[in-house]
């Protein structure tokens, strides 16, 4: 079928339940850009936010669990309403740990209430490296109904080995919705720039990033630093003041940074450095975004990241190493030693971004076809992936 051909039917209809900004967090981001595509092909959308606007999910309070009961309330009460003769498609991007029981609830009432494809988005990996009895109660209670999409190959054949056979896979890259684009006018002259951008809070390792900087920067009195992104709580507000008290004038902080702030980021820096110890982690966005423009990763090797750069010049620290601190303050070290040459680093710069859209170009592809997927759906057409994808050992 043609796409253009999917958007003539006005009945066509595509909830959404997933985290959507504020805050603006990966997941939220890549949720506005689905509903975008999904809009550019004429389709209704009605969106039901899982987040919260008030508490933290790194800082799980209790008034952060009562506004999550809260929205759960609100969406659940806003599927009973949604008309039950028409067969809606779901997109759910599922919780992670614990929260997975919020998502199990709404399919319950999904599968009572409609009888459309649902489609799973899943964007955590602690929920396929054990079994949760939340998801495997969802995938058995969902059937053929089941779409599942997976960030890489590695998280279906986790999933399939601890949950059993799927009636249809995804696989579709953070790569996909990158939103900064690579480009040759980078940064090659000047000091050497280390960066962090994300939320900042010891999850995502700002602690590490702040120890790794300032032993960074006592041995290498040239190099710059770049940090982005908002303090979640009162530790991370006194960390990033020790950084600006102790590093001074080569510290610039941006703040929040979206769009053209952002992509300027990224083309400051020529490494990036992300310690994330996250236990929802799974693809994360920045290491994308930061290779587009050519900057060196330094990362652990934590849920997806060792699979999504494949051969992208980068270093990797297990999270189990005793040192773990001091080893980024010695990769950051070794890697602006490493590109103190100006032919070296423009060498550098010039191979992960070519790299970068080597992998970028797969994404794409397999993103429009889940975009096209999700639109035939509300046809009532099954997807052309609906081959069952076995489980390779039983548990």
């Amino acid at each position: 079928m043609n796409p253009s051909e999917l958007s003539t039917d006005p009945s066509a209809r595509v909830v959404m339940l997933c985290p959507f900004p504020p805050p603006m967090v990966g997941a939220a981001k890549n949720s506005v850009l689905v509903r975008e595509a999904l809009q550019a092909r004429g389709l209704e959308i009605i969106t039901l936010t899982t987040s919260v606007t008030l508490g933290s999910a790194h800082a799980r309070s209790i008034r952060y669990h009562l506004r999550r009961s809260f929205r759960f309330l609100s969406n659940c009460l806003t599927i009973a309403r949604l008309c039950t003769s028409r067969a809606d498609t779901f997109y759910i991007v599922p919780d992670g740990g614990w929260g997975v029981w919020y998502t199990f609830l709404y399919t319950c009432i999904i599968v009572a209430l409609t009888r459309g494809s649902v489609f799973l988005h899943h964007r955590n990996f602690l929920n396929m490296t054990r079994r949760h009895p939340a998801m495997a109660a969802m995938n058995a209670l969902l059937r053929q109904r089941g779409n599942h999409v997976f960030l890489e190959e590695e998280m279906r054949r986790l999933f399939i080995n601890n949950y059993g056979a799927i009636p249809s896979a995804f696989i579709v890259r953070n790569a996909a919705t990158c939103d900064v684009r690579s480009t040759n006018q980078v940064k090659t002259g000047g000091p050497i720039a280390i960066g962090f951008l994300s939320n900042l809070n010891v999850d995502k390792g700002f602690d590490v990033v702040v120890d790794a900087f300032l032993q960074a920067g006592q041995v290498n009195r040239d190099l710059e630093f770049h940090v982005a992104g908002k303090p979640t709580d009162k530790d991370a507000e006194a960390l990033l003041s020790r950084l600006q008290s102790e590093l001074g004038p080569r510290l610039k902080y941006f703040g929040a940074v979206h769009g053209q702030q952002k992509e300027d980021f990224f083309s400051s820096i020529d490494i990036f450095v992300f310690p994330s110890r996250y236990k929802l982690e799974a693809q994360p966005n920045v290491l994308y975004e930061a290779s587009s423009r050519g900057a060196t990763i330094i990362s652990t090797s934590h849920a997806c990241i060792p699979f999504m750069l494949d051969d992208i010049p980068k270093r990797l620290i297990s999270t189990d190493d005793e040192n773990f601190n001091q080893r980024f303050g010695e990769a950051i070290l070794e890697e602006a030693n490493r590109l103190s040459e100006p032919e070296t680093r423009r060498t550098r710069k010039d191979t992960i971004i070519l790299r970068f859209d080597l992998i970028n170009s797969t994404p794409d592809t397999e993103y429009e076809r889940l975009i096209t997927e999700i639109a035939q759906s509300t046809a009532g057409l099954p997807p052309s992936s609906s081959n069952t994808f076995a489980a390779t050992s039983q548990r």
